[in-house]
């Protein structure tokens, strides 16, 4: 259960049970979620009628996860749908304006997007509609009512990053900073994660962050190539790869107080990036339903660990 406090620190409460036996527990009692950081198990229910958001890409709106519906769409199987029900949310994971606000094509960092969207550092600063340009996107509300009252935030991007060019972390020479105050500054993945957290943190100082690395995708072998042991994607122009994407953005999510579950080996060369692996996908990107069922499946093994046993 929740326990709402007036000081920090370890503290006992008794419970009673209906037939009237009691319980002594020992409690701590953290100021906000980001003293309670990564600590926290999220067990089923434990977000019984509270909000939880989503920022992401296509895979976590649901693209190519049905060809049997328009533009393969199937918003209510999607791993953050099934998060959701299992976790007692009372948001509908479907509403694309209000609580799920993943958009396929967009990226985490800034200014890479290739006319894609709005990125996940653009959405936690946007304080009003977006105009996009004046085409028809979706998520052209304001987030910040949503950020505001939700319980939990998922945050999964990188995919998109790696085929725009996004590096994992800034260098000497390059100009950019990985602890960027300005949006426009954050373009690297560890700047556009710290970034986002920051910004959710800001503005829901009680927002407990859930953040995901990349899947493993297929390659092209033109711009996406495999590593020499097939168990990771490298762009070739830059050299970056998705596992060095999830590294980095673990290390942000654990150092600024956020959930981290790695599941970046849950598909692999054999069972998704072969050309004729389709019990998970249709395209060796999105994930299909069995697809979402496994990425639900491993995250709640995962989130049911203590976190020092999650990490």
């Amino acid at each position: 259960d929740v326990i709402t406090a007036t000081v920090e620190g370890i503290d006992h409460v008794i419970v009673t049970d209906i037939m009237k036996e009691s319980y002594r527990f020992t409690v701590t009692v953290y100021k906000d979620a980001a003293s309670l950081g990564d600590k926290f198990p999220i067990d089923k229910g434990m977000f019984q009628g509270k909000k939880i958001i989503a920022f992401g890409d296509s895979i976590t709106d649901g693209c190519l996860l049905d060809p049997t519906k328009p533009n393969g769409l199937n918003y209510e199987d999607t791993y953050f749908a099934q998060l959701c029900t299992y976790l007692g949310a009372s948001s509908d994971p479907t509403d694309l304006e209000n609580c799920n606000f993943a958009c396929g094509g967009t990226t985490l960092t800034y200014g890479l997007n290739g006319g894609y969207g709005i990125s996940g550092v653009e959405r936690v600063n946007k304080g009003n509609s977006f105009t996009d340009g004046g085409r028809v996107r979706k998520h052209r509300k304001n987030p910040y009512p949503n950020i505001l009252d939700a319980d939990l935030c998922v945050i999964f991007y990188g995919t998109n990053d790696l085929t725009a060019g996004a590096k994992a972390e800034a260098n000497a020479v390059d100009g950019l900073t990985d602890m960027p105050q300005a949006m426009q500054q954050a373009k690297t993945i560890r700047g556009g994660m710290y970034h986002m957290i920051t910004m959710l943190r800001k503005l829901n100082p009680k927002l407990k962050i859930l953040v995901l690395p990349p899947l493993y995708r297929r390659a092209d072998g033109t711009q996406l190539v495999y590593s020499a042991d097939k168990t990771d994607v490298i762009m070739a122009s830059t050299g970056q790869s998705l596992r060095q994407f999830g590294q980095i953005i673990g290390q942000v999510a654990q150092d600024n107080g956020a959930r981290f579950i790695d599941w970046y080996g849950l598909f692999n060369y054999e069972n998704f990036g072969r050309m004729d692996a389709t019990t998970y996908s249709y395209d060796g990107l999105h994930p299909n339903v069995e697809g979402h069922k496994k990425m639900f499946d491993f995250l709640v093994e995962r989130l049911e660990m203590t976190a020092s046993k999650g990490k």
